[in-house]
């Protein structure tokens, strides 16, 4: 790890802070580092008894388009990762995993955010009631894994804990 001189937040956010951050490299020398914080996520792959993939489509701002992924959400302070991840699912999508298995935890962006996703990939699913934020408007999709698989080549699946849940599933079975 390398020295911070000074650090400082430049902006407050509802779900973000910026900071900004002094840092002293190997040689000797100070650049300023850019940091996105964010308390982190969860994400999972829902799949039915038929062997369909759950997703949800939704507007992302950022990007400006409608994007397809699977149900994720932001960790309540110090929330459990498997507490969040079972929330969100049935917030998004009205379905509870019976049989959950943790696959990995990534940075979402490492050159820029603190965000760590902690992927998991649900099955066994008990049917419950969808109930979505007020700021959440999203439709549920079905899909086969190899149709996935295609819509990450052509970039209409493009968020990465979606990518990488979607590959470790391909490994898993």
């Amino acid at each position: 790890m390398y020295p911070v001189n000074e650090s400082r937040i430049t902006y407050r956010g509802i779900i973000v802070n910026v900071r900004v951050d002094d840092v002293v490299f190997p040689n000797g020398k100070s650049y300023a580092r850019e940091v996105v914080e964010q308390r982190g996520s969860t994400a999972i792959l829902l799949v039915d008894e038929q062997d369909k993939l759950i997703l949800v489509r939704q507007y992302r701002h950022p990007v400006g388009r409608m994007s397809l992924e699977i149900p994720a959400g932001i960790l309540d302070g110090d929330e459990d990762p498997l507490a969040c991840v079972l929330r969100e699912a049935e917030e998004e999508t009205g379905f509870v995993p019976r049989d959950v298995r943790f696959v990995c935890a990534v940075n979402s962006s490492i050159g820029i955010s603190t965000e760590q996703v902690h992927i998991f990939i649900g099955c066994d699913l008990m049917k419950s009631i969808q109930s979505l934020d007020d700021d959440e408007f999203l439709t549920i999709e079905r899909h086969s894994l190899d149709d996935c698989l295609e819509m990450v080549k052509t970039g209409e699946i493009s968020a990465v804990q979606t990518v990488v849940a979607l590959f470790a599933y391909k490994c898993m079975r």
